[in-house]
């Protein structure tokens, strides 16, 4: 949702920021601004304001509205179901949300059981849509917990502030569970499937600032995440893409500086090619980098982009959800020498 952001530290987590050039983190030398051949995949009708954005096998493309008062309608958020070609299939309606929520649904992820996963900021919770009946369960509520200290004997929050949790993105990581990104509490949530209480997979002090964990894939036996603000020595006080390791039973190892992109840009969504090509939602900038398998930012997409935030990947071509500053809600087709994800 439409937040202006100013480019230095917040407490508590920026959702869209506006271009801010500042002269730290600048992407590598290398990198080239082109103009990517694109084309309106759909018009986002009300409640407009699209966030999460997931591909199935048979080609349709669901997409989740991130509207309330901050950007969008003030209605219930609601799950569109997109033909291959653009065309609206089926609505899903969110029940449950308090009356004048801010913010509304983000990240989206297929379960694997004819489910759509898909998180509900305000609410915090972890729901899932049958996308046969139509059905809406909750999987989990990521709970807001207190700051750590030398005596928590429970979930914490890394850092001495205390911040609301912030949902941003979900992924399967093969292993029975979801991972939720918090960017609120510095933290990465595992929930299982068939649901259950949410537990802490990964979290870092360097992460603490309310601006912390945005988008997530798992690709190569790894999950990629992106950072709105970190104070990691590597990346300082500005947004990074890290590569978080996974062990042989299945809980987070070493992290890996990717790449770090300047102050302001708001990485949100993320997406790894079969290429090792990795795709990044420059909210901030309205673009889109590609970064290369040796964390060299390759190109920086520019275009009919208005603040993305998510992406898929499909054969020949990246969708972008565009959360807009100005109303103009769509999903845009983006033409990349990829064959599929």
């Amino acid at each position: 949702s439409a937040r202006p952001t100013p480019a230095v530290p917040v407490v508590g987590t920026p959702r869209t920021v506006a271009p801010v050039p500042v002269a730290a983190a600048t992407p590598a030398p290398e990198a080239s601004a082109d103009r990517a051949p694109v084309r309106t995949f759909a018009t986002i009708g009300a409640p407009g304001a699209p966030w999460g954005i997931v591909t199935a096998h048979d080609g349709t493309v669901y997409v989740g509205t991130d509207n309330g008062t901050a950007n969008g309608g003030t209605t219930p958020s609601v799950v569109m179901a997109f033909r291959a070609d653009g065309t609206l299939a089926r609505t899903y309606a969110v029940a449950g949300q308090p009356d004048g929520h801010a913010d509304g649904l983000t990240g989206l992820a297929l379960d694997g059981t004819g489910g759509l996963v898909a998180l509900d900021e305000p609410t915090s919770r972890v729901l899932r849509l049958d996308l046969e009946t139509g059905t809406q369960s909750t999987l989990a509520t990521v709970p807001d917990v207190p700051p750590c200290t030398p005596l928590a004997s429970s979930a914490c929050e890394p850092g001495p502030l205390d911040h609301a949790p912030v949902l941003r993105a979900v992924a399967p990581d093969g292993r029975g569970g979801l991972l939720v990104t918090d960017a609120g509490q510095a933290t990465v949530w595992r929930v299982p499937v068939a649901g259950g209480p949410a537990q802490v997979w990964y979290q870092s002090a360097d992460l603490a600032i309310g601006d912390g964990p945005a988008g997530l894939t798992v690709a190569g036996g790894r999950v990629l995440l992106t950072v709105g603000t970190t104070v990691d020595p590597n990346a300082l006080v500005a947004p990074a893409l890290y590569a978080l390791a996974i062990g042989a039973d299945g809980t987070a190892g070493a992290r890996t500086l990717v790449t770090a992109f300047a102050r302001g840009e708001a990485p949100q969504g993320v997406v790894a090619a079969a290429s090792g090509r990795i795709y990044v939602a420059l909210q901030g900038a309205d673009a889109v980098a590609v970064v290369g398998p040796d964390g060299v930012v390759q190109q920086r997409l520019s275009g009919e982009f208005d603040a993305p935030a998510g992406l898929a990947l499909r054969k020949g071509s990246l969708l972008v959800a565009n959360t807009s500053r100005t109303g103009k809600w769509t999903v845009v087709d983006v033409a990349v020498p990829e064959s599929g994800s």
